[in-house]
């Protein structure tokens, strides 16, 4: 089964891509841990960690 994660209301798995912000810019989730999300845009990866 694929991990899933909640990003800003839905559900999303492992290589969805996601239109984020007002210019709705597309961003693909690369990897989800027990403890983050590492997300891909524009050439560049960037990680939201679950705050404890």
């Amino acid at each position: 089964m694929r991990n899933r994660a909640m990003v800003n209301g839905d559900t999303v798995a492992d290589g969805d891509v996601l239109a984020v912000g007002p210019s709705r810019v597309p961003v693909k989730v690369v990897r989800i841990s027990q403890d983050s999300v590492v997300f891909s845009s524009k050439g560049r990866t960037f990680t939201k960690r679950l705050n404890q």
